[in-house]
């Protein structure tokens, strides 16, 4: 069946084209203008294979585009549509800028064009009237032009020197129109000395003159149909327009995509309509890859948004940095980096940062040229098998578009980490919301449905968003809440490197670490004596061990490692639960020798106490 009418634009391969177009679609929609199916989306070669999969699953045509002519700038988007002959199945042809916006449903007004080619004068005189007159004479087109006043200024231009961003076009008129449309922008390479610096325009001067040469019949529309609000304010008076229904807005966009405001009450009427219905459109249709690119793009100095400056950055700094340095000798996976600014002075070596915004990864690299990052949809991407001791997950979970998606991420989220996972998201219903966040269950909830998880904890929260971190079951401790408070004081503590590793041993073997503070320094000072001493092969006997990490760490530096203890309970080694007792050390290191000096021998190395006190102790 024939349609009534084709709505067409292009898109090419830049970060702002990807959101423009998004906001277009989001108002032809809303605004009742355009039906799904009779949007056909043109792409330009390099366009992001993401955003031509986004827009597919709307269920509208993607048809891609070629350059008429490999000279001619990039900006001849409207010639490049016409060689789809699927805009001929349509009645009427809607040719688009990307930064076009609908305030109103304007359908009547575009089908009563069956007859006549329709578009609006150019808003300055883009070229000036002397170069039009000079081309029109050079292309020997008769026609004599009509002149009339641009739309945002008292000077003339031909009648036909129409702005780009909105023509409407019967499409039996569109085998003439390309024929000429095209020759002449082709031919105007000869003239791009005479153009200068209006030779972008090629795509709106070379229709100018084809609309003069093929002599279709035309119709010039008011401009509240393609109402521009990139100008000087001193450019708009009130008085002498009605409310604009349809927007061109060029690149005034804010750092969250909508339209920006003018401050002329009557222009931000219809702004605010536009807004509202790309708001609308996002809550359902919402895209992370094309919201952060733009983003960061755009709007480097503000980052992934309010969490990510100021107060609220500092605030989870003070959170995350302890764990970050406490993991730093081992594998830490961050989920959702963006452009670096939380994590780019933590203290580690091998860090992976993935966000699926390749425009966040290039600021990233350069703010950490020692670290890997990924660019790509964490959801998609294969980690072929790779466990991390450390993940970390920023507020990416609040931005899932549907319950599916926030699954599934938490899920791989759990699934990579070995030890530790610490995830910020929604723990109850947020007391801020926005159309690109989301919010279907509290976070701890999702986190306990996980097998793999052993304990849950927050350990911090900025404006509704809570910090969360989960322990795993195959690196169980015994009390959580000692292992956090044991890595924060770990990160104020000097000497940390060899107590840093020291503690890790301790959560790995015992799982816990003294509650004593006084070992924080004691631990580090015995291990730098020992380390000073002379001798490839140090022999070290601990007396009146207990249960403690260090000959657990001595025997890992390659020392031979003795202890002794005058305990009658021996510690099952499978459920330590303090620092006292006898352990028989060579549970966990084959290596150590634990020896008892009691009345009921417990150990099965027995020794006397004269045996005891003719052992020669080189080292200590």
């Amino acid at each position: 069946m024939k349609k009534k009418v084709c709505f067409s634009f292009v898109v090419d391969a830049d970060p702002i084209f990807y959101i423009q177009a998004l906001n277009l679609i989001a108002t032809l929609l809303k605004s009742k203008t355009a039906k799904p199916e009779e949007i056909v989306v043109h792409v330009v070669e390099g366009v992001d294979k993401d955003f031509v999969e986004f827009v597919e699953k709307l269920t509208l045509e993607v048809h891609e585009v070629k350059p008429i002519d490999y000279k001619l700038p990039r900006y001849c988007n409207k010639l490049r549509q016409l060689e789809n002959e699927s805009l001929k199945t349509a009645e009427l042809v809607v040719l688009l800028d990307t930064d076009i916006a609908f305030t109103d449903d304007v359908r009547d007004f575009i089908e009563s064009s069956v007859h006549l080619i329709r578009g609006k004068v150019v808003d300055l005189p883009n070229p000036p009237l002397e170069i039009l007159e000079k081309l029109r004479q050079e292309f020997s087109i008769k026609k004599k032009p009509n002149l009339t006043n641009t739309s945002h200024s008292n000077e003339l231009t031909f009648d036909t020197n129409w702005n780009g961003g909105f023509y409407i076009i019967p499409s039996k008129y569109l085998d003439v129109l390309y024929t000429s449309w095209t020759k002449i922008a082709c031919d105007l390479i000869k003239y791009q000395t005479l153009l200068g610096r209006y030779f972008i325009h090629t795509d709106q001067i070379s229709f100018c003159l084809s609309l003069m040469q093929t002599e279709l019949p035309y119709e010039l529309i008011s401009v509240e149909y393609n109402f521009p609000i990139h100008l000087d304010l001193n450019a708009y008076d009130e008085d002498s327009f009605s409310s604009p229904k349809v927007l061109h807005y060029h690149k005034k966009l804010d750092c969250h995509g909508f339209i920006e405001f003018l401050s002329i009450p009557k222009i931000d009427q219809s702004i605010k309509k536009a807004n509202e219905f790309i708001s609308f459109f996002r809550k359902k249709n919402f895209d992370n890859k094309i919201f952060w690119e733009y983003r960061y793009q755009r709007f480097e100095d503000i980052g992934s948004g309010i969490g990510s400056r100021g107060e609220n950055l500092e605030t989870r700094k003070k959170r995350l940095y302890p764990f970050f340095y406490f993991y730093g000798n081992k594998q830490i996976l961050d989920v959702g980096c963006g452009d670096l600014e939380l994590s780019c002075m933590a203290e580690c070596e091998n860090y992976t940062g993935v966000d699926i915004s390749g425009e966040a990864i290039k600021i990233a690299r350069k703010k950490r040229t020692d670290w890997n990052f990924i660019a790509g949809d964490f959801n998609r991407l294969n980690f072929e098998g790779q466990r991390y001791d450390l993940v970390y997950c920023g507020a990416v979970l609040i931005h899932q578009p549907t319950y599916e998606q926030y699954l599934n991420f938490v899920s791989k989220l759990v699934e990579l980490t070995e030890d530790v996972l610490i995830v910020e998201g929604y723990d109850s219903s947020p007391l801020y919301t926005s159309d690109i966040t989301f919010y279907y269950e509290p976070i701890t909830e999702t986190l306990k449905r996980t097998h793999k998880v052993a304990s849950i904890k927050q350990i911090g929260s900025y404006r509704d968003i809570s910090i969360i971190l989960a322990k795993m079951k195959n690196k169980e401790v015994v009390d959580l809440d000692l292992f956090i408070e044991t890595v924060y004081y770990l990160y104020t503590c000097p000497n940390r490197k060899v107590l840093r590793e020291i503690i890790q041993l301790s959560f790995d073997s015992f799982g816990w670490f003294t509650e004593t503070k006084s070992r924080f320094y004691e631990y580090p000072y015995i291990v730098e004596h020992v380390e000073n001493m002379q001798g490839d092969k140090k022999r070290v006997l601990e007396i009146g061990a207990g249960v403690n990490p260090l000959p657990l760490y001595f025997s890992k530096k390659g020392c031979d490692v003795i202890t002794i203890d005058n305990y009658e309970t021996q510690v099952d080694p499978n459920k330590i639960k303090s620092e006292w007792g006898f352990l028989d050390y060579s549970f966990f290191d084959k290596t150590i020798k634990s020896l008892t000096l009691v009345k009921r021998i417990v150990s099965p190395y027995k020794i006397s106490l004269q045996t005891f006190a003719s052992i020669r102790i080189k080292q200590t």
